[in-house]
């Protein structure tokens, strides 16, 4: 270690050995992993999943308001 203080020191980010899974392998796990029954997911998995849920609930959505709009189906 060096004698300065450690709020002087360099800093080093701490070396880690959890996955940090790419878009495409997070978007691949969302369709696989609920199917291992011991799989666990990351963070970045974790949100890629949910924004993927809502994205697709926000056109789902649109696309029945539309349906219902179409026949004349007032909400």
């Amino acid at each position: 270690m060096e004698d300065k203080p450690y709020y002087e020191q360099e800093y080093h980010e701490p070396k880690t050995d959890i996955p940090r899974p790419t878009f495409g392998q997070a978007f691949k796990l969302l369709f696989t992993a609920p199917f291992k029954w011991n799989a666990r997911s990351t963070r970045r998995g974790f949100w890629y999943a949910y924004v993927w849920a809502f994205i697709l609930l926000v056109i789902l959505a649109a696309c029945s308001a539309t349906a219902y709009s179409i026949d004349g189906i007032a909400y």
